[in-house]
């Protein structure tokens, strides 16, 4: 590797001390995972070097869930889809719907 490509390396330093080429870099990088997978991993190496990591690196143990007060403001038919989006279960799906009913007496 050339000491051109290696001063190009997005670092855990530059990032954490606010350098902006390399915060738009990580942005970039991040931004592309997200659109394709809904997903992004980011690490750090060894050597401090920031990598982007194939999503198969790790294990999701939770997914960021939609909260009852927000699903409240919508329809229940609409709140019903967004729960079923993000894959609730049956069970989950009429707990909710008493939640929902007991919030609005």
């Amino acid at each position: 590797m050339s000491q051109e490509q290696r001063e190009e390396e997005l670092t855990l330093d530059k990032v954490s001390s606010g350098d902006r080429p390399s915060l738009y870099a990580l942005g970039l990088a991040v931004s592309a995972a997200l659109k394709s997978s809904k997903m992004a991993v980011v690490m750090v190496d060894v050597f401090g070097r920031v990598r982007l990591m194939p999503n198969e690196s790790v294990a999701v143990q939770h997914v960021p869930r939609i909260e009852d007060e927000e699903l409240h403001q919508y329809t229940e038919e609409a709140a019903l889809e967004i729960l079923v989006q993000q894959g609730d279960s049956e069970e989950q799906i009429l707990e909710y719907i008493a939640r929902r009913k007991a919030a609005e007496s």
